[in-house]
């Protein structure tokens, strides 16, 4: 099951970068990618093809649960953001039936040069 964010990038075009990620850890079983859609480009069954921009994974970001935010700070560069849910985790022990505290890891901004222009 795979969570689709939708970031526009502010054009007459109707062109948006979307996030698809599924929130599993690390390369072999987690999707983290971005791609590159425009509404004009659907067609009679309002299907849209979708453009690779970048795999997070081989990107390096198979460490990280989610991305939450994405801005394009020019047309060859994007910012990602994560976030560690208030560094809070919880788990409930089955055993005991008390619920154990975890931190979670660091937040993390990254700027990310792409291969090909966004625009």
């Amino acid at each position: 099951h795979a969570h689709v964010f939708f970031y526009s990038l502010g054009n007459k075009e109707k062109t948006f970068l979307v996030i698809e990620q599924n929130g599993k850890l690390g390369s072999a079983n987690g999707i983290r990618n971005i791609y590159k859609i425009n509404l004009s480009d659907a067609d009679d069954a309002g299907v849209l093809n979708k453009k690779m921009v970048l795999d997070l994974n081989k990107a390096g970001f198979d460490f990280v649960e989610k991305i939450e935010g994405i801005t394009v700070i020019d047309q060859n560069t994007i910012a990602l953001i994560t976030d560690n849910d208030f560094a809070i985790d919880s788990e409930l022990d089955l055993a005991t039936g008390k619920v154990v505290f975890k931190k979670n890891p660091e937040s993390y901004l990254a700027i990310i040069k792409l291969e090909e222009p966004l625009f």
